[in-house]
């Protein structure tokens, strides 16, 4: 079994692309002329592997050029040291167009990847086509204190006591502190947020073939811990609020799509119609039978959101 994970990792090593001996291993799938896509994974502390083995393939097959990597100090560049702050990270991202002569993209941001999305696109509007943001928080205490709400009638339905005095616990801590934050996607995570209950034909095939990769069994649940701390020493990332610089972003004529799954856990009603309000309805898709992962849960409708936005 040792032999067998140290082949894995080795083969992980071959596939990606080292942009030079000491920085991000970046992959990219298609036609380098065609139109490029960069996507941004979610975390802190999680990997682009899921959106690579599952998504970005067809994408490219879509006739689009994929750009994925993982952030620096995360996932398969965890061994490269980081700041773990949005300049950096800021930074990578146009280092990596530079590099791959990519002169203007799609941008895409999963969850908290979402977050420095809207930061790049912020500095560097002319190179956004479109910013989609794809199970983002826009409020990052909104969206928290949403789960505690949820969390807390559920207990309340199953008379769950346990669960409830932790909740208790909760609704006292600094609701800006890392273990507020930690503790709460815990009650997510326990309660079943990130999953729909009522997946389609296509998510069931693509979660059950993911289940035999290898890749995503080595990379696809790994959590590097030093992230969420690192983000939070540097940017407090547990507060951040991108509602006024969506605004301007708008305003100043970039392009904001948002991709959302009725049956992700993280975000309520209001918090969707906010976004809707800030980026404007037609821009929005709500979509049913999703959750967190809008591009497995619904990948067929985020082809069609993307090739919409791309024509």
């Amino acid at each position: 079994m040792k032999n067998y994970c140290i082949l894995v990792l080795l083969l992980i090593l071959k596939l990606t692309t080292p942009l030079n001996a000491q920085d991000l291993r970046v992959q990219n799938f298609g036609n380098k002329d065609d139109q490029a896509v960069v996507f941004l994974h979610g975390g802190p502390g999680y990997n682009s592997v899921v959106f690579e083995q599952t998504t970005a393939p067809v994408l490219a097959e879509q006739g689009y050029f994929v750009i994925s990597y993982d952030r620096r100090g995360e996932g398969r560049n965890s061994d490269l040291v980081s700041s773990y702050n949005f300049e950096q990270s800021i930074n990578d991202l146009k280092h990596i167009a530079d590099i791959y002569a990519v002169d203007s993209f799609y941008l895409v941001g999963h969850s908290f990847g979402g977050i420095i999305a809207k930061k790049y696109a912020t500095k560097y509007p002319e190179q956004v086509i479109a910013l989609v943001l794809v199970s983002t928080p826009i409020s990052m205490q909104e969206t928290l204190k949403g789960i505690i709400v949820k969390s807390k009638e559920i207990y309340e339905r199953k008379s769950d006591d346990v669960n409830l005095g932790y909740i208790n616990l909760l609704e006292n801590m600094d609701t800006s502190s890392l273990e507020f934050s930690s503790y709460t996607l815990m009650h997510a995570m326990q309660n079943g947020f990130y999953k729909t209950s009522s997946p389609t034909s296509q998510a069931i095939k693509i979660y059950g073939e993911m289940q035999s990769d290898s890749l995503i069994t080595v990379f696809g649940n790994k959590q590097d811990y030093r992230s969420p701390g690192g983000f939070w020493d540097s940017e407090k990332y547990t507060t951040v609020d991108i509602s006024n610089d969506l605004k301007s972003l708008v305003s100043n004529g970039v392009w904001v799509y948002g991709l959302y799954g009725k049956d992700d856990g993280l975000f309520t009603n209001k918090h969707i119609a906010k976004l809707g309000e800030i980026i404007g309805n037609k821009n929005l898709t709500y979509a049913d039978s999703c959750s967190h992962n809008f591009y497995i849960d619904r990948q067929r409708l985020f082809m069609d959101k993307m090739f919409s936005i791309g024509h």
